[in-house]
């Protein structure tokens, strides 16, 4: 026998000496087992099994691995979740053809072993967070696919530049305490450019940072080297320090989202009104800017936000103003626009018919924001009006009166 399951919807126990007679198996499940608990794995279990390529254990009672997990050399798969281990024994190390280990839902597991560095062929590991960030040097795992998180720190195996030959990182990652890199030429190291998997970014400085003068050109050169493939989907920037952005942020020209938040010092927004895909836009936390210029819509062939959607502005509380867009075709895809906790802001451009859903709270409007229509004075494609904490405005159109 070659592949064996065992099932057990009950809480009955399960003893793994059934399981010692069959050297020359592949697979061993065990499925279904969340009621049930088990006895202690024997000591000499995974020496006489030494030929499995898949092991799923998944029995709540299993709370400890024998050392002989590492005589396991063809072992591909590896699931222990939903197990109550605590500590994986540091021969897992051994497991050199393992591809995919998972602990999801280990509650009790406090660490991963610093030997599990030595798994050059893992491709994926499924864990908490927190044990993933605690990895010293994790660029031994040149095959990892899946990196949630990256938690920056100045000690050694803990730096930007463990990215740097990690090349087959694909999805999402999140790169936080960036302000812990040394230096523009230590952020290069990440080589993110070159991660042509990665189709969702985030860069996550800590908020809430006192910094000098010269900090805060370091946080925009850095910025500038960690400049993602042209090809990525969704972008997030927290915490930026500098007072703009570099130009690679509006020539992404395959970006579909973007949060930019809490980036208290840049009083100038890049041209993202000329990416072409661009659908969704957050802006928050910017109080530096108090007007937003045309520039802001693009100068190129593509302007003016031709695919946006959905666009949100947020805690920009010296905003005073957008000021109008005269050249070209402006949101002309808008459906839902929210301005929320901007005091100050009295005047945005022209909107477009398509609107459908208009949020407005914490402003200073005196008027609702225009809508170009040709007869009406609001579109007819509007659905949805919210309007919050706006002592300044007086009246509504007679227009909007007439919606149905």
């Amino acid at each position: 026998t070659r592949h064996l399951s065992f099932s057990c919807e009950n809480r009955s126990e399960t003893s793994f000496e059934a399981f010692l007679g069959f050297k020359r198996a592949r697979t061993l499940l065990l499925l279904s087992g969340y009621k049930s608990t088990t006895r202690f794995i024997p000591s000499d279990l995974f020496l006489k099994l030494r030929y499995l390529h898949v092991l799923d254990l998944n029995r709540r009672g299993i709370t400890e691995l024998p050392d002989s997990i590492g005589s396991l050399k063809m072992l591909r798969y590896l699931n222990l979740s939903g197990t109550g281990i605590a500590m994986l024994p540091s021969s897992i190390g051994r497991i050199f053809s393992l591809q995919i280990l998972k602990l999801k839902n280990c509650h009790e597991l406090g660490c991963l072993p610093q030997s599990i560095t030595n798994l050059v062929n893992l491709r994926w590991l499924e864990a908490r967070t927190e044990l993933v960030t605690e990895i010293s040097g994790i660029d031994n795992l040149t095959c990892l696919q899946q990196l949630d998180e990256f938690v920056v720190r100045t000690d050694k195996g803990y730096k930007i530049s463990e990215l740097k030959t990690m090349k087959g990182i694909r999805g999402h990652i999140c790169i936080k305490n960036i302000e812990s890199v040394a230096s523009a030429e230590e952020a290069s190291h990440a080589f993110l450019s070159e991660k042509t998997f990665i189709n969702i970014l985030d860069l996550v400085w800590s908020d809430n940072r006192n910094l000098p003068s010269e900090e805060v050109n370091s946080d925009k050169e850095i910025l500038e080297v960690l400049q993602p493939h042209h090809e990525l989907k969704e972008l997030t920037v927290k915490a930026f320090a500098g007072s703009s952005f570099p130009n690679w942020l509006s020539s992404l020209s395959h970006l579909q989202t973007i949060h930019l938040s809490d980036c208290t010092k840049c009083s100038i927004l890049p041209a993202l009104g000329e990416l072409p895909q661009l659908k969704y836009l957050d802006i928050g936390g910017f109080r530096a800017i108090i007007q937003i210029n045309q520039e802001f819509s693009g100068t190129n062939e593509v302007k003016g936000f031709p695919a946006l959607k959905e666009l949100l502005f947020e805690d920009t509380t010296c905003l005073e103003k957008w000021a109008s867009v005269t050249d070209g075709e402006f949101l002309p895809s808008l459906t839902e626009l929210a301005v929320m906790d901007c005091p100050q802001v009295t005047e945005f451009p022209l909107l477009p018919s398509t609107l459908v859903k208009l949020k407005i709270s914490e402003t200073g409007f005196a008027i609702l924001p225009e809508v170009h229509i040709p007869n009406s004075r609001f579109p007819s494609s509007l659905e949805c009006l919210q309007i919050h904490q706006c002592p300044n405005l007086k009246s509504l159109k007679e227009g909007l009166l007439s919606q149905q």
